[in-house]
């Protein structure tokens, strides 16, 4: 039934807003209802509810846990107009007007964050209603699709396109003000640097829907980089696109990710190392420098002066280098085992048991 003809039929009966009671009956039957008929929020709940996602979009799981704890309403809960929130990790600017705890974590991939919230979810006393949510919130994870006939991810045109030029820019760089590690671009390639910048990372906040997925987005940066590696050249170069491009992706990646990079991707996935350090977890690189750039605008740090080591070659995994090391091919097999790690456990989180094994053939 569509949601208007349902909105009509059940208000010309029944008057929601002062019928608490009812209310609350009605809203518990099914999401559509739910989204249809939220309660009112007071301004102490509007304000519990920015704190609530801000938490959710910076991986704070404690914080989180706290608010709904107290307050499990706001779980399902949904800005009614525009709500931006600013990551304080990332920079990334999102309007979440629409979204809520769980589709938040799911359209960004946070596996982490989801998981603490399905506690949450199995409280509800309608199980069938919590059903319908999760197999809502598994509808939004991206699990990326795959090329036909080949293990690799499907890469969206428009992330090629974005990548080549970048590429194309960078093997055109003189350097005409020096090389190396503190080399300052010339003033074509700073302006075309900005300009990727500007469109991945946009200064006014963007829906989820119209946000870039960083971990494909990195997947792609990693091939293409592989795919132009002679076309670079040694040297300069290549350090400048590993540096500025694939850097400043990693920097898009959410906390709990940053954490597994910090500890050192290759001995997460190939070493199945599932302990994070103290060092990780304060989001430091072996050598203790900061994984996150320190404003929305920064070119120093991670994007700028270095980039995260992923494979155990001639350096350590996690560790702040100036150019990626290692065979080609190998930090995108990296991704691709990580990604489909997160989707098999995003799976098994979401679907109840003899669902699962259907569930699994489609991942």
């Amino acid at each position: 039934m569509p949601g208007a003809v349902r909105t009509h039929i059940i208000s010309r009966f029944l008057n929601l807003e002062k019928d608490h009671k009812t209310s609350a009956v009605v809203t518990t039957s099914c999401l559509q209802l739910y989204r249809l008929y939220q309660p009112a929020l007071t301004k102490q709940h509007l304000q519990l509810q920015q704190q609530l996602l801000q938490a959710v979009v910076d991986d704070q799981i404690e914080t989180v846990k706290s608010i709904l704890d107290i307050h499990p309403a706001l779980l399902l809960d949904t800005p009614k107009q525009k709500l931006e929130i600013e990551s304080k990790y990332t920079w990334q600017r999102f309007n979440l007007e629409g979204e809520n705890t769980l589709t938040i974590a799911a359209k960004r991939r946070q596996l982490e964050m989801l998981g603490s919230l399905m506690p949450y979810v199995d409280k509800l006393q309608d199980q069938k209603l919590a059903e319908e949510i999760k197999a809502d919130v598994l509808s939004k994870w991206p699990s990326y699709e795959h090329k036909e006939k080949k293990n690799e991810f499907y890469i969206p045109a428009e992330y090629i396109a974005d990548l080549e030029a970048m590429i194309e820019v960078f093997k055109n760089e003189t350097f005409p003000n020096g090389s190396g590690v503190e080399e300052k671009l010339s003033d074509k390639t700073k302006i075309a640097l900005q300009q990727f910048r500007n469109k991945i990372l946009p200064e006014n906040a963007v829906t989820l829907a119209k946000s870039v997925q960083a971990e494909l987005l990195l997947y792609a940066a990693y091939k293409i980089y592989d795919d132009y590696l002679d076309a670079l050249g040694y040297g300069d170069k290549r350090r400048a696109y590993c540096r500025y491009i694939i850097g400043f992706i990693q920097s898009l990646l959410s906390p709990k990710d940053a954490e597994k990079w910090c500890e050192g991707l290759y001995y997460g996935i190939e070493q199945k190392q599932v302990i994070i350090s103290e060092r990780a977890r304060s989001l430091k690189l072996v050598g203790g420098e900061d994984f996150y750039r320190s404003s929305w605008d920064s070119f120093s740090g991670l994007g700028g002066k270095y980039l995260c080591e992923a494979p155990r070659w001639r350096r350590g995994s996690g560790e702040a280098v100036e150019v990626r090391e290692g065979r080609r091919g190998y930090c995108p097999r990296l991704l691709e085992k990580l990604c489909q790690a997160k989707n098999i456990r995003a799976t098994k989180l979401l679907c109840s048991a003899q669902k699962i094994a259907h569930a699994l053939k489609t991942v």
